[in-house]
């Protein structure tokens, strides 16, 4: 479909309004996807020429998303962080983008790339690795190396005490 020309028939109709809207979902390949995008061909310089809107989860209205269908960094941050939060350990890019929650808006991927580099430029999370195919960036919270440290120790601490107890005659 040729954009601007959803419409069946001639030009005829086109040519007649001041505005033409059409409408097309955000994500094809997701059909839960409650996201559509409106395209709209205006005389008006004030029309913009994209919009996302979501239906509710409840059918009964429409929200507006703004100009991109992408979730906005606020809200990522807190999915990107408990995610990270829950890790038994660093995790790549690939990582997060995989564990990312159904019941949350995933972003895209140059979009999770950047909300990465971004959080590694102000603090909030740790990158190491060098960045290639055999070496990928794993990304953590500040304190979990020493949390996870104290966990692995704990766990082994646990489970010598229950070899002990197993060695131990009866």
């Amino acid at each position: 479909m040729v954009p601007g020309q959803a419409a069946r028939g001639s030009g005829a109709l086109s040519a007649c309004v001041d505005i033409i809207l059409e409408m097309q979902p955000v994500c094809r390949r997701n059909p839960q996807d409650r996201r559509r995008r409106l395209r709209a061909y205006s005389r008006y310089a004030a029309t913009p020429p994209s919009w996302v809107i979501e239906w509710t989860a409840d059918g009964t209205d429409y929200l507006s998303l703004g100009p991109s269908a992408e979730p906005d960094f606020a809200r990522g941050w807190l999915v990107l962080q408990a995610l990270l939060a829950n890790a038994e350990g660093p995790m790549t890019r690939r990582a997060i983008f995989l564990a990312w929650p159904e019941s949350s808006l995933a972003p895209a991927k140059q979009t999770l790339w950047k909300w990465l580099a971004r959080t590694v430029r102000e603090g909030h999370v740790l990158q190491e690795g060098s960045g290639t195919r055999k070496e990928p960036y794993e990304y953590s919270l500040p304190g979990m190396i020493e949390k996870w440290q104290a966990n692995f120790f704990a766990e082994f601490i646990r489970s010598l005490e229950g070899d002990a107890e197993r060695a131990e005659p009866s």
